[in-house]
């Protein structure tokens, strides 16, 4: 049976106290769901919250191959219908309480060529109170034309046996509809109440990957996807793709600035699931086809010792890339660094670096609002004369993480940057008990990356002649 995954990570999952998503952030995320297979990716909630009014303004530019993008609303909101309609989604996700339903308002989305989803909030407690006023609001759904009609388990504390029996109710009434479960997580049942829903022949799941969502979380799907399609003989994304679970789930915990829960099922790092795969199967596929076996066996040591350091290379993707240019051109690294110092207070930071590029040595200095920009400027500035594509390289967001949470102030951090070039962006990382030094690890690694590849697409020569002077 072929189920559909709407994620709601976006929307749901951002609505956490902990969770803090940047436009970048969400464009980002959005893409990796679409190459995951998502079906369906609700991006928020446009008449409350500017921010998601221009997410989908930029989303429009994501040419998604597979999801489709999804804005939520409440039907009872007169105000939010012509936002929605703004947000110019393929799909809308309208909600309402099980009191009576105007459908007028599904339908005007119907005629303007959009999928409905109809969110029934709150349906299973309803349904215990007035079965039939519950099931009424779902026919006028229906009714009206909503192409998916989806059970909530809002407040996230009904038992999976209710909410079996409830379901296959459901599925008597109304044979021919998609039916939907969105359930939450306050009673610690969201994933198996999901899976119950399915197996009373419902073909339409929300949830957020991890279990993000606002109180206890939402139904977390890193563990409802390996189950449907290992355990209950369903298909989701497809089982190939199930092998970048424990990616994507590592990608969502760093771009939320959170650690992954060690124990969590299926993508912790205490799960012991072969069908999940592991860092170092994934490495060697994305290995370069021709380094040779020596190289590779030397690739997947360093990788070994970056995460026993507390390197994550499934969000790192930059640093993976240039560990993988390293392996095939051990002399690749364009530059050393021979210094570097900061000096920072109140008011302003000033940096000086000094650099090694074969021959050459290079100096640069710059002053300014703080000590990872200072090192920035000045190392692009040693930098310039030699490769000008480094003033391409621009930082877009910059996350810090500490690693050993009972060490206090002396505790080993990891910076987390995430670099752009205009077309592409990549992450690179660093790790040591000083933030600075974190930091300039992760400038160091981005600046080498690019360099790196423009000598790929160029043929830059490496230098030999003494450029000292240009500072």
């Amino acid at each position: 049976m072929r189920v559909f995954i709407l994620d709601s990570t976006l929307h749901d999952g951002a609505q956490s106290s902990t969770v803090s998503f940047s436009l970048d952030d969400k464009l980002a995320i959005a893409r990796r769901l679409d190459d995951f297979g998502i079906d369906y990716i609700d991006a928020g909630w446009p008449a409350v919250d500017p921010r998601d009014r221009v997410f989908f303004e930029r989303a429009r530019d994501l040419k998604l191959k597979h999801a489709r993008l999804t804005a939520f609303g409440y039907i009872d909101n007169d105000a939010s219908i012509q936002v929605l309609l703004e947000a110019g989604t393929p799909v809308v996700c309208l909600s309402s309480e099980c009191r009576g339903l105007n459908a007028d308002r599904i339908a005007i989305f119907k005629r303007h060529g959009r999928e409905v989803i109809f969110n029934a909030e709150d349906f299973f407690d309803a349904y215990q109170s007035s079965p039939e006023l519950a099931l009424r609001t779902l026919d006028t759904a229906r009714d009206a034309g909503a192409d998916v009609i989806c059970l909530c388990d809002t407040s996230g504390g009904m038992l999976t046996s209710r909410i079996a029996r409830i379901c296959a109710a459901v599925r008597k009434r109304f044979p021919q509809t998609v039916l939907g479960i969105h359930a939450h997580n306050d009673g610690d049942l969201a994933v198996a109440n999901s899976i119950a829903a399915v197996e009373q022949g419902f073909t339409h799941v929300q949830g957020c990957f991890n279990g993000y969502g606002e109180r206890c979380g939402c139904a977390n799907l890193s563990s409802i996807l390996p189950n449907l399609e290992l355990k209950a003989g369903c298909t989701t994304v497809g089982r190939e793709r199930l092998e970048h679970l424990n990616s994507l789930a590592r990608f969502l915990s760093e771009t939320a600035n959170l650690p992954l829960r060690e124990d969590l099922p299926y993508v912790g790092s205490r799960a012991e699931a072969e069908y999940v795969g592991n860092t170092q199967r994934k490495v060697v596929n994305r290995m370069p086809d021709r380094l040779p076996s020596p190289a590779r066996r030397e690739l997947l040591e360093k990788i070994r010792r970056k995460e026993e350091e507390g390197y994550d290379l499934a969000a790192a993707d930059g640093t993976f890339e240039l560990l993988a240019r390293e392996a095939s051109d051990p002399n690749a690294r364009p530059f050393s660094v021979l210094s570097y110092e900061v000096m920072t207070n109140r008011k302003e930071s000033h940096a000086e670096v000094t650099l090694e590029a074969g021959d050459a040595v290079l100096n640069g200095s710059a002053t300014a609002a703080g000590p990872v920009n200072a090192l920035d400027l000045a190392l692009r500035q040693a930098l310039a004369t030699l490769y000008a594509s480094v003033e391409k390289v621009k930082l877009v967001d910059y996350r810090l993480r500490v690693l050993e949470s009972f060490h206090g102030t002396d505790a080993k951090c990891r910076a987390l940057i995430q670099w752009s070039d205009g077309e592409k962006s990549w992450t690179t990382a660093g790790i040591s008990d000083n933030i600075i030094e974190a930091s300039w690890l992760a400038l160091v690694d981005a600046v080498h990356l690019e360099i790196m590849r423009a000598r790929a697409a160029h043929a830059i020569p490496a230098p030999v002649a003494d450029y000292s002077w240009a500072v």
